[in-house]
């Protein structure tokens, strides 16, 4: 009868399946023609039920990790995919450069070192009289409903020329690159130079890089 018990208990954790030979049927609790095992047979199922739950709910949450991380990255490949192509389409929307400004030395509210973006007329009467605007034709030439001024005033240590260079940098944001240079002895004081662009972006940035191969402490006093 103990053996018999133990191997209820084990059957009850689900460890053992139960065979019962007829002699010992004799010894266990009887309602009318019946064994009662219904205590140890409840607890046998709601053991089993337990299990199964613990087994379903572990492959639920393995498939809805699955499927959460699959769709998060399918997301993020869309996205990445997305801002790609903003990325391309601003590229190959870049202002290009229509013209490179002549030297120029004309009197106006620009300091020796400073560069400024003009979008409209009014931005270039702002820092040019207009009787300084008549001097140059360049200048006077500019379509502001279609074009771009950046202009700076500098100094070089010899007679300068440049180099320029416009390109994309970010959203909405642009680097003119430019490199002084020259082989001539003579000091090169207060000259004005830039370039016409196609038109910038509303509120577009524009970073000013400037090279020179040989950097001097100039006084921009001097610069009118």
């Amino acid at each position: 009868m103990y053996k018999f018990k133990n191997r209820l208990e084990k059957l009850a954790h689900g460890n053992e399946r139960l065979s019962v030979a007829p002699s010992h049927l004799e010894s266990l609790p009887k309602q009318g023609n019946h064994v009662v095992l219904a205590s140890t047979l409840h607890f046998t199922k709601h053991t089993l039920q337990r299990k199964i739950t613990t087994v379903m709910l572990a492959f639920t949450l393995i498939f809805t990790g699955i499927f959460t991380f699959s769709n998060c990255d399918k997301l993020r490949e869309l996205r990445v995919n997305e801002l790609s192509e903003i990325i391309k389409e601003e590229i190959k929307n870049t202002p290009s450069i229509v013209k490179e400004l002549p030297k120029m030395r004309l009197s106006g509210d620009l300091n020796g070192g400073e560069y400024a973006v003009i979008q409209s007329q009014a931005e270039l009467l702002a820092i040019f009289p207009q009787g300084e605007i008549d001097k140059s034709p360049d200048l006077q030439a500019i379509d502001f409903d279609t074009q771009t001024l950046l202009i700076g005033r500098d100094n070089y240590q010899s007679f300068a020329v440049f180099n320029y260079a416009f390109y994309w940098t970010g959203k909405n944001q642009y680097t003119f690159e430019v490199e002084i240079f020259g082989n001539y002895a003579m000091m090169d004081y207060c000259f004005l130079h830039g370039i016409v662009i196609t038109k910038l972006p509303v509120n577009a940035k524009v970073i000013f890089i400037i090279n020179k191969r040989i950097n001097i402490d100039y006084s921009w006093e001097s610069c009118i």
